[in-house]
């Protein structure tokens, strides 16, 4: 309560009649709302929700193999570069790769962090959504992904264990790099044949933008209303969820916002919550006022009843 009660202080702190009429909603209360859903959802919903997002996966898969971005009407359009993964990749269900893969990443947190199905079930619904998250090709889902795979072998393996498994892991690695030409392939995927600020696409440009406000705004940021830059005629957000944060309510906010929330990562959730921070060092994951992202962090924060369900 007190988080919101700042923000829209914060807000109408430069009250300008100029902003669209929806910035003086104050979805900040949306915040209350989802607290309130992510600690009252139950492994049922849970389920039902990663069933959903596996029926999504197998349809990224379908949609692979046809060659064709969509089934939806309007997105099936022919995939005119096929040298690249990166424009080879599909929509699933959904309205951009973005989202699909976001989807697909939090299902994977979801499974690795409770026990929702059957052990052999949840290993195949695992493998499949592992497998779509590849084919979506979102390169910070996959940098994510893989940080998820290291902490849990941090986490859950003896130290011998875990010798054997890093070791089979780089003895794998070290034999597809010596036989054949996959580094550089590999390589070309995920820079997508761009070199230099390219890489990141347009990333830089947006940082450089959000950096300057922030310098100029520091302590009350854009006055809790959403900050934004145009690229290329289009609004961007900030493909930083801290920068965002930063940019949009300042520095006073963004202190006790982050306190507040990481001050609930424990050695409990601690392997599921890392990776959707690093998720959102590349993307706008978290601190939206309400987000599927910000949903499943509740869950690993603040739900107590799922964790004595799931795992007992």
């Amino acid at each position: 309560m007190g988080l919101v009660l700042m923000i829209n202080a914060n807000r109408y702190l430069d009250f300008n009649t100029g902003y669209r009429a929806r910035d003086y909603f104050p979805d900040s209360i949306l915040i209350l709302f989802m607290y309130y859903l992510s600690i009252t959802l139950t492994t049922k919903q849970i389920k039902y929700l990663v069933v959903f997002i596996t029926i999504e996966s197998i349809v990224v898969y379908f949609e692979f193999f046809i060659g064709k971005p969509s089934i939806l009407p309007g997105y099936s359009v022919d995939i005119v570069d096929l040298d690249f993964l990166y424009f080879n990749r599909p929509l699933g269900l959904s309205s951009n790769t973005s989202h699909v893969a976001l989807k697909l990443f939090l299902a994977t947190l979801l499974l690795v962090k409770y026990n929702l199905f059957k052990p052999n079930i949840q290993r195949i619904i695992l493998f499949v959504i592992l497998g779509s998250v590849v084919l979506t090709f979102n390169r910070t889902v996959i940098v994510s992904v893989i940080v998820l795979g290291i902490l849990q072998i941090v986490n859950k393996y003896s130290k011998g264990e875990r010798r054997v498994l890093l070791l089979a892991i780089i003895g794998i690695i070290g034999i597809i790099l010596v036989y054949t030409n996959f580094l550089q392939y590999f390589n070309n995927q995920i820079t997508v044949g761009r070199t230099g600020a390219g890489v990141l696409s347009g990333r830089v440009y947006i940082w450089e933008e959000f950096i300057k406000h922030i310098k100029t705004h520091l302590l009350f940021g854009n006055n809790s209303i959403r900050y934004s830059v145009i690229y290329y005629g289009n609004v961007a957000h900030a493909h930083n969820s801290f920068l965002h944060i930063l940019a949009t309510h300042g520095l006073l906010i963004s202190v006790y916002y982050v306190v507040f929330f990481f001050s609930r990562i424990s050695s409990k959730n601690f392997v599921v919550v890392l990776p959707i921070l690093v998720f959102s060092t590349s993307q706008l994951g978290i601190f939206w006022s309400f987000s599927i992202t910000d949903i499943v962090l509740f869950i690993f924060l603040f739900n107590k009843i799922l964790e004595n369900e799931a795992n007992t």
